[in-house]
């Protein structure tokens, strides 16, 4: 073998590897609504997507009805659930909320033309109500209130159109186009919402180291605008 060769040879044995960049090694599952046509959650898993991202952890999500992915999540089954508004997820002591709002929300009326539409959840009274069943913050809100649980917002929505409720009340993002012009087209919505609230990643407890990591994130994030511009662009069709 020629000497120039050979000294070739030895010169790239020593010379440093460069690995590529190493894939996350850890993927967390999250569960979240599979019947949220609202766009609350697609908001939030654009900006959880963003912040594990910074975290160099991979990300997976686990389409589920609403009672179903909280119950899953809770019970460890998965690693948490995408987000869920305050007040539908305090008695699962298994969950821990990541303190820092991943979106808002907005409590709205959905009636008939000409129905009176309530302008504070005192003046439901004994309007019969429809609702998606297991988004917990709602019930809370409206606990007390006769109501109808539905599979879906369009559910909810089609027991208005056929007189079998007087109204729908469902979460809409705040802050960005919800989305639903063809679910509510010939419907009125309330001008104003009847309760506002903040929407909060969780956690199962065993993950409870994670959340010294994502705070800071979460808060620069939306400190930046960062946040916001991902919600809004994850309502666009």
């Amino acid at each position: 073998m020629p000497r120039r060769l050979l000294f070739l040879i030895a010169c790239l044995s020593l010379a440093p590897f460069h690995a590529l960049p190493a894939e996350p090694t850890e993927r967390l599952r999250f569960s979240t609504d599979n019947n949220n046509q609202s766009g609350l959650s697609r908001g939030c898993r654009a900006v959880l997507k963003e912040a594990y991202r910074r975290l160099d952890l991979a990300i997976e999500f686990e389409p589920l009805p609403a009672r179903r992915g909280l119950n899953t999540a809770s019970t460890g089954q998965l690693d948490g659930d995408v987000c869920r508004g305050q007040g539908g997820f305090e008695d699962r002591p298994d969950l821990v909320k990541v303190p820092v709002p991943v979106n808002f929300a907005e409590l709205r009326a959905v009636a008939l033309p000409g129905h009176r539409l309530p302008t504070r959840l005192e003046d439901i009274g004994e309007l019969r109500i429809a609702v998606q069943r297991g988004v917990g913050s709602v019930e809370a809100l409206v606990s007390g209130y006769p109501r109808i649980e539905t599979r879906d917002i369009e559910e909810a929505l089609r027991l208005v159109r056929v007189g079998a409720a007087d109204l729908a009340l469902f979460l809409l993002p705040s802050k960005a186009a919800p989305g639903l012009q063809a679910l509510l087209r010939g419907l009125e919505v309330s001008d104003k919402p009847l309760a506002t609230l903040q929407v909060y990643h969780l956690l199962h407890k065993r993950h409870g180291e994670l959340i010294p990591r994502l705070v800071p994130v979460l808060r620069a994030m939306e400190a930046s605008g960062e946040s916001q511009r991902l919600r809004a662009e994850a309502q666009k069709p």
